[in-house]
């Protein structure tokens, strides 16, 4: 079952903002991987979600 927020008979967007989870340092900005506090993070937010 979907559940649509209105107001009156105006359909509403929800809007979620996620900051990224932590990762590791690296100088490979772009390939650097999740640490396991942001592989923990991640599932939590997923699950919230």
């Amino acid at each position: 079952m979907e559940t649509v927020f209105t107001k009156g008979d105006i359909p509403l967007t929800l809007i979620y903002f996620v900051r990224h989870s932590h990762s590791v340092y690296s100088t490979d900005e772009y390939g650097r991987g999740l640490s396991e506090r942001g592989k923990d993070d991640t599932g939590q937010v997923a699950g919230t979600i």
